[in-house]
């Protein structure tokens, strides 16, 4: 009969513990982080799909099932950016990077065939809905300098335009006054009681305590000379100023600001905020939809839809026109961004075929019958863009990108 020796048990010196110890953590660790970037890839397959089923409805007229897919893609998106525990780190975001800028495509194509523009800036939201771009805040007007005394006129090219700069203006002039005899603001002339006749020009400053007084500056013979001795005087000593109506209306604003982004965070804190798309996915996407649009026109030429041709025209053309503006460097961006032009100039060259071959008056209005969702040229909101081409884009937001691009350039 064999016996049967057990095996010894290994074990492991006590001064590697530790270390044994951080190297499974480690393992583990990599372990964990494989399987979530492999989770993450999957997902963002999933989701890439269900945006260019998307992108396919669309373009074929279903816009009912090119909603709800875009809704399901946007709705696994936000899950997958706010998955629960530690939020996702830059290479992890790198695997949805692709699944975001379809999903993104086609919500600006959902934006152009609805609103006839590219759209404000979208963002990851199962809520998200169609919206034109911006419009621009207007231009405050400056309400000029405070009332006052009349000053010597300055140059045209030397107007001021706010109180400090008014104020430094005055101490290289003369006041005038067209309340004294002289027309010069401080100076009288007096034709008795002056201490001299060749002196009868007194330079005076009125004085706030006690009312009504004066403080005399002193006689002199020419009343510039009385002038130049009051300008002078006031330089040296000025009198208090209180903040002018610009000033106040600017602290007004300031703690009005002040109060409502104080609502805002408590708002933020009380709802989760809105999920947003990288700029660089933004702008791909931007791009995409471009040769999306271009697509549908060409499918709308076929139609002799010359109005929907021109606002893909017109959308891509300003798109190219915004870029222009930003300082790419060599990558996916600046390579879909070469492409962008070819678009415009096939465009340009369908609408200018159409022209040659222009329909007949009643072959051209029928697409007019055409239900709303099926061009954007039956959208009464499509004129006005058309009319104003900044309106195509979300300008503010490109703005900020663009500025955001510089400092990174500049960082580089």
């Amino acid at each position: 009969m064999t016996s049967t020796i057990p095996a010894a048990p290994i074990s492991r010196p006590s001064a590697h513990t530790a270390f044994l110890q951080h190297t499974d953590g480690l393992r583990l660790g990599l372990l964990r982080e494989a399987a979530l970037r492999k989770e993450l890839a999957s997902a963002g397959r999933e989701i890439e799909a269900l945006a260019k089923c998307s992108l396919h409805d669309r373009q074929t007229g279903d816009a009912a099932g090119a909603l709800s897919n875009l809704r399901a893609a946007l709705s696994a998106l936000s899950e997958q950016l706010t998955r629960p525990g530690a939020p996702l780190d830059a290479d992890q975001r790198g695997q949805l990077a692709r699944a975001a800028e379809a999903v993104a495509t086609a919500q600006v194509f959902e934006n152009f065939l609805s609103t006839g523009t590219l759209g404000a800036r979208p963002s990851v939201s199962p809520a998200w809905e169609p919206a034109a771009p911006p419009r621009p805040a207007p231009t405050p007007v400056s309400a000029g300098p405070p009332p006052g005394p009349l000053y010597a006129a300055p140059p045209a090219d030397a107007v001021p335009t706010s109180y400090d700069s008014y104020y430094a203006h005055r101490e290289s002039s003369l006041f005038f006054d067209n309340t004294t005899n002289t027309g010069y603001a401080g100076v009288t002339k007096y034709f008795v009681g002056y201490p001299d006749e060749d002196h009868p020009f007194q330079a005076a400053r009125a004085l706030c305590s006690p009312p009504g007084g004066s403080e005399g500056l002193g006689w002199f013979s020419t009343a510039t000379e009385a002038a130049r001795a009051y300008a002078a005087h006031v330089r040296e000593h000025p009198p208090p100023r209180e903040e002018d109506d610009d000033e106040r209306a600017a602290a007004a604003a300031a703690a009005a600001a002040a109060a409502a982004a104080a609502a805002a965070s408590d708002a933020a804190a009380a709802t989760p905020s809105v999920l947003q798309y990288e700029d660089t996915e933004w702008l791909l996407a931007l791009i995409g939809a471009a040769h999306e649009i271009g697509r549908y026109a060409l499918g709308r030429a076929t139609e002799a839809d010359v109005v929907s041709l021109r606002l893909a025209r017109d959308a891509a053309d300003a798109l190219l026109g915004e870029l222009l503006g930003f300082d790419l460097r060599n990558g996916p961006l600046r390579r879909s961004y070469d492409s962008l032009k070819y678009i415009v100039r096939r465009l340009e060259g369908t609408l200018y075929e159409m022209s040659l071959h222009a329909p007949e008056p009643a072959a051209a209005a029928s697409p007019a019958a055409e239900p709303a969702a099926a061009s954007p040229a039956a959208e009464p909101a499509a004129a006005s863009p058309a009319a104003s081409p900044r309106l195509l884009l979300d300008a503010a937001a490109l703005a900020a990108a663009r500025a955001r691009y510089a400092e990174v350039t500049v960082d580089l």
